[in-house]
């Protein structure tokens, strides 16, 4: 194989395809068909340094031959890699900035000094910094801190179980808790409370001594929401019956739930601690106390499935459809009252809403709108929308806005617990 064919084939490769697979990449980050790619590209921009090296490489050889036509297309593939560079790494050169506004927040709401009220044992298990770039480039999560997984099932259907994992390290007995609830419950892939976003959770949070426990709930076709949102408030009264038994302080339970999860969380609180007559009806018939939460954790929640449509949002509004089984037209009451922001009351805990701007599988527009609901009823609440994320950001605790998201939700967590004028 002579130096003149290798050099062809190093053209082929790294002038046609290379650029072809670096605009499709970008392009494909920003469909609702993809979460992910944003998080893991700046690993994808390390792995181009090798082929920038050989196409300067290249360039270098054409340059000392004897023809000089495809210089230009050698520039350019120079120019699409420095690209790609630049963009991969846009969510970890915003993070600082962002963490800067998110801190301002949270200094308005809890106080500058609100950290000085967080035991001592429990800051030293918080993460040093929002955003550390060598735990992005070494992809270091918070590594398992529970003895075992416990599973319980609270219905009869093999997908109405909980999953409970006690830490290994207790800071305090008994042990403040965090519910999580999955999302994906319209999506053709077998997206359960198992999921990695919901482990990186568990391993996260389990780490700093809390109990965690995530739920499975029954999905289309096995169920509609009302079986859904039922199945949801049966394991939260579940969890409040049983927390002696696991040495879980009621009094200290957060529920977390991403996307259609974050949906069934703020409507399992907020229709519960406000005794709603119809939820009483259709989804168990159970006291507002057992929904009596320290914090609702909204991330990226499809909040307002009544609003889904009128914000020319069709990908979720289709998907929605397969939940109710109806359009908004026809069944209006449904969709009122699975939509967070009708349920909001005086009663409503305090809530951290956490959205990404670019997200176009669920609007920011919904977690808005939930925020000037709750600041109506002079509820407690923070919206932090990451510059850079879209949906399921978060996916992996190690990537940029990852770091952020369970930042800010310990921090909201603790603070909650421990800010005096908050604290009970």
């Amino acid at each position: 194989m002579n130096r003149h064919y290798i050099l062809e084939l190093i053209k082929t490769y790294y002038v046609l395809i290379l650029p072809t697979f670096i605009i499709f990449y970008i392009l494909f980050s920003y469909t609702k068909y993809t979460m992910i790619s944003w998080e893991i590209a700046p690993f994808i921009a390390i792995i181009f340094i090798i082929p920038l090296s050989l196409t300067i490489y290249y360039l270098k050889s054409i340059k000392s031959g004897k023809t000089r036509r495809p210089l230009i297309l050698k520039d350019l593939v120079i120019i699409f890699i420095i690209i790609f560079q630049i963009w991969a790494f846009i969510p970890c050169l915003t993070a600082p900035f962002t963490a800067e506004k998110f801190t301002d927040i949270y200094e308005n709401v809890f106080g500058k000094n609100y950290l000085s009220f967080i035991p001592k044992e429990v800051k030293q298990r918080l993460a040093d910094k929002p955003f550390d770039v060598l735990k992005l480039l070494f992809m270091q999560s918070a590594k398992k801190s529970y003895a075992e997984r416990k599973t319980i099932y609270y219905g009869n259907s093999s997908n109405q179980y909980l999953d409970i994992y006690l830490p290994m390290k207790p800071i305090f007995t008994p042990y403040p808790a965090l519910v999580v609830i999955h999302g994906g419950a319209t999506v053709k892939r077998n997206i359960t409370n198992r999921g990695i976003a919901t482990m990186e959770t568990v391993n996260y949070f389990t780490a700093q001594g809390m109990a965690v426990i995530t739920i499975e709930y029954r999905k289309p076709p096995e169920a509609t929401f009302v079986e859904m949102i039922k199945d949801i408030r049966t394991a939260i009264v579940w969890i409040h019956e049983h927390s002696n038994s696991y040495s879980i302080n009621k009094s200290q339970i957060f529920v977390l739930g991403r996307s259609r999860g974050g949906q069934l969380a703020t409507t399992a609180i907020y229709s519960g601690v406000a005794n709603n007559s119809w939820y009483l009806e259709h989804a168990g018939n159970y006291s507002s106390e057992y929904f009596a939460v320290a914090g609702i954790i909204s991330v990226y929640g499809t909040l307002n499935p009544y609003l889904t449509k009128k914000l020319g949002n069709y990908y979720l509004f289709e998907r929605n459809k397969v939940i109710y089984g109806s359009l908004p037209e026809t069944e209006p009451n449904i969709y009122n009252l699975s939509s967070a922001s009708f349920l909001v009351t005086k009663e409503s805990p305090p809530t951290l809403l956490i959205h990404g701007r670019l997200d176009n599988a669920v609007f920011p527009e919904e977690s808005r709108d939930l925020k000037r609901r709750l600041s109506e009823y002079d509820i407690l609440n923070i919206y932090l929308e990451f510059p850079t994320g879209k949906h399921g950001f978060d996916t992996f605790s190690w990537s940029a806005n990852g770091q952020l998201m369970h930042y800010f939700v310990e921090r909201f967590i603790w603070a909650i617990l421990y800010v005096n004028k908050y604290s009970t």
